[in-house]
């Protein structure tokens, strides 16, 4: 395997001093499955879920304080504020025969916003 090769990126721009990544969006095919992995295995805690009648939401992350429970109501309270959460949206439709794949995606409302 060959080494890894250090990144040369530019100095960053000066208006995205200070951001950080509060979460990715994936798109999955099995909600049951994916709560099993990222909860179960992986540890991380179900702040919420929503199912919006075409869709559902499910947002995970893992508590601020390492050793430290946190409800999902006061990580859900707290989500703006946190990062590295995962949101995975599960669109409700019948398999075709159509392989859509993991795709990405983000929505630019708040989450209170989507089944409006």
């Amino acid at each position: 395997m060959a080494p890894p090769v250090p990144g040369t990126d530019l100095p960053q721009p000066p208006q995205t001093v200070g951001w950080k990544l509060n979460h990715i969006c994936f798109r999955i095919r099995d909600p049951e499955a994916t709560t099993h992995f990222y909860r179960d295995i992986l540890g991380m805690r179900t702040i919420f879920t929503v199912d919006c009648g075409s869709f559902s939401i499910l947002y995970f992350g893992y508590p601020e304080q390492v050793g430290v429970h946190e409800t999902g109501t006061q990580m859900l309270k707290a989500r703006h504020g946190r990062e590295g959460l995962l949101e995975f949206i599960h669109v409700h439709v019948p398999h075709s025969g159509v392989t859509a794949g993991l795709t990405v995606g983000w929505r630019g409302v708040d989450d209170e916003e989507y089944c409006e």
